[in-house]
């Protein structure tokens, strides 16, 4: 049976079929395990097969390195049953993040600041149960963030102004066939005082939350999260060899 399926394209080729490759890279660069699933298996999915074989593989001790998309409660447990420790990122929900972001403004003592790949960052961590979190704020970050929904605003108004001509000149903005006929799209502009705000803005730039139940330096916790990128170099290595359609990443392992 082909695992070639349609699902999400990280190559922008939806109309493909894709496989998708869960894959752990050790420190020494050197593959550990391969797993390849059908092209529509969520991340959170795939990420348990990989911790299933982690058993088989990995000493006691060992820490998975993983990005958001395979951070679930259910596969957090999975990896603390196996006595193993986890560094992950935790994902980039507006209600949690402001929650940690009020920790963070709220223990401006104890943060602790640092340089990393020529960024400032400063960070504050904190205990919840045996997971230990890591609130981190980078300014440049910010600043680079802020700069790309700036352009993506810019963009929305150009698309805005070709709409507006035609609300102005009563023309229909489109029309979507129907059961019972043509749907017809007219537009009304509802004019504001001020500046547009950007609504793509959330207060959430610069900022970034690590979850582990590893207690160790901020700097060297960020360091590993950052070499996790092992594995997603290994798989676009053989992207070059093999162009499948899709690809995922499991675990860095240390």
């Amino acid at each position: 049976m082909s695992a070639g399926e349609l699902g999400y394209s990280r190559d922008n080729q939806p109309g493909k079929l894709q496989i998708a490759f869960g894959i752990s890279v050790g420190l020494n660069n050197i593959p550990t395990m391969l797993t390849i699933q059908k092209g529509n298996v969520q991340d959170k999915k795939h990420m348990q097969m990989l911790i299933r074989l982690c058993s088989s593989v990995l000493p006691e001790g060992s820490l998975l390195v993983f990005d958001c998309g395979g951070n679930t409660q259910d596969n957090k447990r999975r990896i603390r049953d196996l006595k193993f420790h986890y560094l992950t990122l935790k994902a980039k929900k507006k209600g949690p993040y402001r929650n940690e972001i009020t920790i963070y403004h709220a223990r401006k003592e104890s943060q602790v600041s640092f340089v990393s790949g020529n960024r400032v960052y400063s960070c504050v961590k904190y205990r919840d149960g045996e997971e230990v979190r890591y609130i981190f704020f980078c300014d440049d970050l910010a600043c680079d963030q802020l700069t790309k929904k700036a352009r993506k605003l810019e963009k929305d108004l150009e698309k805005g102004k070709v709409l507006t001509k035609k609300v102005e000149r009563g023309k229909d903005l489109g029309q979507y066939i129907a059961p019972e006929g043509w749907i017809i799209a007219r537009g009304h502009l509802q004019k504001i005082i001020g500046d547009i705000p950007n609504p793509y803005v959330t207060g959430l730039e610069g900022f970034f939350v690590l979850e582990s139940t590893i207690d160790g330096d901020p700097e060297n916790i960020l360091n590993a999260y950052k070499n996790r990128d092992r594995a997603e170099k290994f798989i676009r290595d053989l992207k070059e060899g093999a162009e499948p359609g899709r690809s995922g990443t499991g675990p860095n392992t240390r």
